[in-house]
């Protein structure tokens, strides 16, 4: 066994175009890997995170035209007093002896904060038309008969959204003609924790569920 890399709590990773890692790890940290493994350095300028229960720093994926425009984009839990809710954000990539992100915006920022430190989701992909998909988790706020949130197609927890690159609401999502919110592309989910696009267009999205309520969509 060979070890690449030893890590504290990594929850996702993306590789940029030289083969080098983005990494995050829960705590906040988010770090630059060499190709090997042997290098790292820690990239300066991402938000305070609080890393509570399941919240914490969590994904990290390039922009599509990433060579162009530098934008990583990322998620995490943030503090409001002693409420918590999960963000979306992006910032530039800078390169060198001191990486960092520059131009950190705010792209969305759940509806709803509360004392549960537990559903965020907060995962991010982009589809080949550039559009920007993101999970937004239902943060437990639900029950066994009137599953609140999710169900709720004019609230964004327990939805996947389909936004533009800038965070704005994406035309054509399927729910602005029933009243729903423009942002949401899918509703009525849990915990949202994988979200990947095929070769051939078809999103796939995994959420976590109990007693045997795990779902790959």
């Amino acid at each position: 066994v060979e070890v690449v890399a030893d890590l504290e709590a990594p929850w996702a990773m993306t590789f940029l175009p030289d083969g080098r890692m983005l990494i995050t790890e829960k705590a906040g940290q988010l770090l630059l890997l060499s190709a090997d493994g042997k290098q790292r350095k820690t990239i300066m300028g991402t938000p305070p995170v609080m890393s509570e229960g399941q919240g914490g720093l969590m994904d990290v994926v390039l922009h599509p035209r990433f060579a162009e425009n530098r934008l990583v984009y990322f998620s995490y839990s943030e503090a409001a007093g002693q409420d918590m809710g999960v963000v979306l954000a992006r910032g530039v990539f800078t390169d060198g002896d001191a990486p960092s992100l520059k131009n950190v915006e705010t792209l969305f920022r759940a509806p709803k904060y509360d004392t549960t430190t537990v559903h965020f989701s907060g995962r991010i992909a982009f589809s080949g038309d550039g559009k920007l998909f993101f999970t937004s988790g239902d943060r437990q706020q639900w029950d066994r008969f009137q599953r609140t949130s999710p169900q709720d197609i004019k609230i964004l927890s327990g939805k996947v959204l389909r936004l533009n690159d800038d965070g704005t609401p994406a035309t054509g999502n399927p729910l602005v003609e029933r009243g729903g919110d423009p942002a949401i592309w899918s509703y009525g989910h849990r915990n949202l924790l994988g979200l990947a696009f095929d070769a051939s267009g078809n999103l796939w999205e995994q959420e976590m569920g109990p007693l045997g309520g795990d779902e790959l969509n």
